[in-house]
């Protein structure tokens, strides 16, 4: 049962209905009477007589010991006892507050602390690497000395410069390994990788990765795709019938009118079906039962510029995978586990060896468990 409102507003009307609203509505008339629960009201009577109480004895000292407790008396004993829970309860909250508060200002102070700690160490390291860059950076020539003809002619004993050159190549080393630090004052910087390069008559090139270039224009709202040599196009897309024959998706789920294809080979109603019952337990040791079905594809993979001929690149078989329940630790959570997912299948290999790979795979590695 949800905890009642802890007051409720009354008021006379008549047809029609002048102030109307919800539990939290505020739209009520100034003659409106407010009812509060009996407890909370005693309560309330127990705390005015023990204050009437007080002010009677500060008023009329001479004889407030006796109208003291006759005031007090007046109040009801669940009253005076419901006063002293909420006092109780008070008190505990105060308590906790302070402790909250006490434990707050030690946290600022810790990470305060630690910020001048930080900016510290950060100083450090700057002139550190300041100095690194200064010696690696720095030119020392040296004299070598002929060998000494008596134990009187014996140079100072400092450093040979070989020995110099060496520690100033570690040190260019070391500096070639560390990250640099970025603008912010820490951190690795990154190369971009996106580059744009204006060209003639408002064209524009956009490379986002080694393989694929774009050439933009205002006037196009599409951008000419040219892709590098070695980039591996995934075309040609065939799905497995009842019948153990493979036939083009392109072919048996075309393009509507907008240019979108409305199966997937799990609606497709000529798709061959793997069905396996499996059991999973998870990293925390519940079982779960589920039947899996399985839909084999085949894809071909081939350089971009070599996919108009028919009989170039290799084919790749996989699997897509859905559950007839969720799995995983997510189960019947507000996340929820896991229904569906792919399987690469490796080549030589049959759909059960497959289907077996991946669910020992799944269940050794826990995959989906949080």
């Amino acid at each position: 049962m949800s905890d009642l409102p802890a007051e409720i507003k009354v008021w006379f009307s008549r047809y029609p209905i002048d102030y109307m609203g919800t539990w939290a509505t505020t739209r009520y008339p100034a003659e409106a009477v407010t009812y509060v629960p009996k407890a909370d009201a005693e309560a309330a009577v127990a705390l005015a007589l023990e204050e009437a109480a007080d002010l009677h004895a500060k008023l009329w000292r001479e004889t407030s010991a006796y109208k003291e407790s006759q005031i007090r008396a007046l109040a009801p004993a669940s009253g005076v006892a419901k006063l002293a829970a909420l006092r109780a309860e008070r008190d505990e909250w105060k308590a906790v507050s302070e402790t909250l508060s006490e434990m707050q200002a030690g946290e600022y102070k810790r990470a305060d602390t630690l910020a001048a700690e930080l900016a510290a160490a950060n100083a450090r390291e700057a002139g550190l690497r300041n100095f690194v860059e200064d010696f690696a950076a720095a030119k020392i020539d040296a004299l070598r000395f002929p060998r000494p003809l008596s134990p009187e002619d014996e140079p100072d004993p400092v450093v040979d410069a070989e020995e110099v050159w060496a520690w100033q190549a570690d040190a260019r080393a070391a500096l070639a390994q560390a990250p640099a630090p970025t603008e912010e004052g820490g951190g690795v910087a990154y190369r971009e990788i996106f580059i744009e390069k204006p060209l003639w008559f408002g064209w524009k090139l956009c490379q986002y990765w080694p393989a694929e270039i774009i050439l933009k224009h205002p006037s196009r709202k599409r951008g000419i795709y040219i892709k590098a040599p070695w980039y591996v196009t995934r075309d040609k897309t065939r799905w497995e019938a009842a019948d153990g024959g493979f036939y083009l998706e392109r072919t048996v789920n075309p393009k509507n009118e907008r240019g979108f294809r409305l199966l997937t080979i799990r609606e497709w109603p000529e798709a061959r079906k793997y069905v396996r019952r499996f059991t999973y337990t998870t990293r925390y040791g519940d079982m779960q039962t589920a039947t899996l079905t399985a839909y084999r594809e085949r894809v071909r993979e081939v350089f971009h510029w070599l996919r108009w001929l028919p009989f170039a690149g290799l084919d790749g078989d996989g699997l897509i995978i859905e559950f007839t329940e969720e799995m995983g630790s997510e189960r019947d959570s507000w996340k929820g586990g896991v229904i569906g997912t792919s399987q690469t299948m490796l080549p030589g290999e049959t759909v059960a060896q497959s289907i077996d790979r991946f669910l020992a795979d799944a269940q050794a590695k826990h995959r989906w468990d949080k």
